[in-house]
């Protein structure tokens, strides 16, 4: 395990938390605003323009990974790092020796990151952006609060973005809500999805919510009011990085389902509305399997006739989204249908120009 400090650089721990040594050799900016872990390499984000810093011998040497700014997120997936600057995201493809502007995202202060499937989720201060890992275009949301997204938590298509609030959005970022009623300190710095919990670190402590944030419990008992700036739940234990140093409690004082899997993975068959409904030109669809099936998603006219056929082929247990682009198609009323093994369903759509 590995804390970073706000000035004492990192430390490591190998027994759970209870003893901590030192692991800054190379580490030349002692301000560590994020860490992320890809297989045995470790990366960490600096202030004061130090940029981002590598270590693959789990933090007893370091080296500079050439980037010159502040970086107060990271994230990892696939063969990419991504890194939360003061001047927007960047993304390198070979730990760091090289980087550029992601997608040209060039904005505020990026105080948080988040990936979920092929989504890249990034916070500032005037609110939430999204992008397709590919690099297309970044999309703003949640604008309108002007308060700053200090954290923000992913599954599937449920994401949660923290500042003063939490806001959940149920379609991958499309709409928001608040989901803050009953947190005992509406200031969220941390949010952890560990199973269908939801853990939240605020100004005066952790709180849970077991149902997305609908309602809240505060689980902060030995813990006390104090600062929480980052949630890590490891092994059997939910850990707490704070004000005054780093907490542990067992997960299962606080709750009883940490075995359940994420919101992201399915146990169920679901075709969901497409969003948006009516569109123009193009639309997403959204499905769930709760195993491998070959599966077939295919477009209707009203006369029966197929128009597009969409996925035809085996695809993974989980959540599936699926693009729909109806160029060159006359505007009306569709028909989308999922088959997968004996399973059907079937919806409309609406195509307006």
């Amino acid at each position: 395990m590995f804390a970073g400090t706000g000035g004492g650089g990192v430390f490591r721990s190998t027994d759970s938390g209870t003893n901590w040594t030192e692991a800054n050799e190379g580490l030349t900016k002692r301000v560590v605003l994020s860490l992320a872990v890809s297989g045995s390499k470790l990366f960490a984000g600096t202030s004061d323009y130090g940029g981002v810093f590598l270590s693959t011998n789990a933090g007893s040497t370091w080296n500079w990974a050439v980037l010159t700014c502040d970086v107060g997120a990271l994230a990892v997936s696939d063969s990419n790092l991504f890194a939360g600057t003061g001047g927007g995201v960047c993304v390198s493809s070979n730990d760091g020796a090289d980087w550029s502007w992601f997608s040209g995202f060039r904005s505020g202060y990026l105080l948080s990151l988040a990936l979920s499937g092929d989504n890249l989720y990034a916070g500032n201060y005037e609110g939430v952006y999204f992008c397709r890992k590919n690099g297309d275009e970044w999309i703003a949301t949640l604008t309108s609060l002007r308060t700053g997204i200090t954290a923000l938590a992913a599954s599937g298509k449920y994401v949660f973005a923290g500042g003063v609030g939490v806001f959940l959005s149920s379609d991958s970022g499309a709409t928001w809500s608040s989901v803050d009623s009953g947190l005992t300190n509406r200031i969220a710095h941390a949010l952890l999805i560990s199973g269908e919990n939801l853990f939240a670190g605020t100004e005066s402590g952790v709180s849970l919510s077991t149902n997305r944030g609908t309602t809240w419990t505060s689980v902060s008992t030995g813990l006390g009011a104090v600062r929480v700036e980052a949630l890590i739940a490891q092994g059997k234990d939910l850990f707490a990085g704070t004000s005054n140093g780093v907490w542990r409690r067992p997960l299962s004082e606080m709750t009883t389902d940490v075995a359940l899997p994420q919101w992201g993975v399915s146990r169920r068959f679901l075709l969901e509305q497409n969003y948006p409904n009516p569109f123009n030109p193009s639309t997403k669809i959204t499905y769930e399997l709760p195993k491998s099936l070959m599966v077939r998603i295919s477009v209707y006219d009203m006369l029966g006739r197929e128009i597009a056929v969409l996925v035809d082929g085996r695809m993974e247990e989980g959540i599936h989204e699926i693009g729909f682009d109806a160029t060159g198609v006359s505007t009306g009323m569709y028909f989308y249908r999922l088959m997968a093994g004996e399973f059907s369903q079937t919806r409309r759509l609406i195509y307006l120009r």
